[in-house]
């Protein structure tokens, strides 16, 4: 493990403290191996500055044990053209291969035991933003970018739980969740639990183009709700689904090719079945009947669909244009 260390130790002076720095690594090297009893195993890797005391050019053994980990890089002090404080870089330049290498530039890898009551998270990424709406700056704690050169399969980002458990009672198991905590009412509508944004590329001419803007897959999965709004805590939504600045669309919601099974829409009394029919609280649309523009036929109390034309007959007789009441081909009044 020490030797381990040490190599990691290595890559971070030469990397991080330039190479004119590296003729001190002999003096960290004795400082890791010293028989002298410490009272911590922690190391830490410090930007030099004027503002932070360091022995080793930039690498600082910490005497007690702290809560930063086990090895640390620290940054005070920044510029406009500082872009990064740790860089590393990949270049994957092989052929061959299969499907059972992984190879990344960072792994980690954390294994959680019974019995602890604590929370084990593989990796901790923190902003805390300052910033003001004049400054008009976009700040994220993780930003996650692929760039797409020709025709491979290419993701952003992939979020993936694996669960083994087979008992009922078992832990939630949740591919990917989003939180946001605030302290008060949404005035300037700018709060968005999840956001998806498309534009174009630099140069191109044709418009962006999107075949699906969410996709619920998978091999023979089964789902119970693609999309659930779950009433605990004592949510509320305005509208479960909406649209806002006026978008234009081609259709609201489009079953065409769905396989129905039992009804397209299903409502406390109200059903649309498989086949468009409607039925609930004494009303019931059924197969079409009548005219040219009938499209089905209404079944109500004293109201009887006209197939848009005045003449049909209403409850008892013929229907009289005087007393009788038409709106949009539908007899309101007999």
């Amino acid at each position: 493990m020490m030797k381990r260390l040490i190599a990691y130790a290595t890559v971070a002076v030469l990397c991080f403290a330039g190479a004119a720095q590296a003729q001190k690594y002999s003096e960290f090297v004795n400082a890791l191996t010293s028989s002298t009893p410490l009272t911590s195993d922690r190391i830490a890797l410090v930007r030099p500055t004027t503002s932070v005391a360091t022995t080793v050019d930039g690498l600082r053994r910490l005497g007690t044990p702290t809560a930063i980990g086990l090895m640390s890089l620290v940054n005070p002090s920044t510029s406009l053209t500082d872009l990064t404080d740790f860089y590393l870089f990949r270049d994957a330049n092989y052929t061959g291969g299969s499907w059972a290498n992984v190879n990344t530039v960072i792994s980690a890898s954390t294994t959680n035991r019974a019995g602890n009551l604590g929370l084990e998270w593989n990796a901790w990424f923190q902003l805390d933003n300052y910033g003001t709406l004049a400054d008009a700056s976009e700040n994220t704690s993780t930003y996650m970018n692929s760039v797409k050169r020709t025709t491979g399969s290419t993701w952003a980002a992939i979020a993936q739980v694996t669960d083994y458990s087979t008992g009922v009672a078992s832990g939630q198991t949740i591919g990917l969740e989003i939180d946001m905590q605030v302290n008060n009412a949404d005035t300037s509508s700018n709060r968005t639990m999840l956001e998806m944004y498309v534009n174009k590329t630099v140069g191109s001419a044709d418009p962006p183009t999107v075949t699906y803007g969410m996709r619920f897959d998978g091999a023979g999965a089964l789902y119970y709700y693609g999309i659930a709004f779950d009433g605990v805590g004592s949510n509320y939504w305005n509208s479960l689904l909406g649209v806002v600045n006026a978008p234009r669309y081609l259709h609201g919601i489009d079953l065409t090719t769905g396989l129905c099974d039992s009804d397209n829409f299903k409502s406390l009394g109200f059903l649309v079945d498989c086949s468009g029919n409607v039925a609930g609280n004494a009303l019931a649309i059924g197969t079409p009947t009548g005219g040219l523009k009938g499209v089905g036929t209404i079944n109500a109390q004293n109201a009887y669909y006209a197939n848009g034309t005045i003449g049909v007959s209403c409850a008892v007789g013929t229907l009289n244009p005087v007393t009788a009441v038409v709106i949009n081909g539908i007899i309101t009044t007999c």
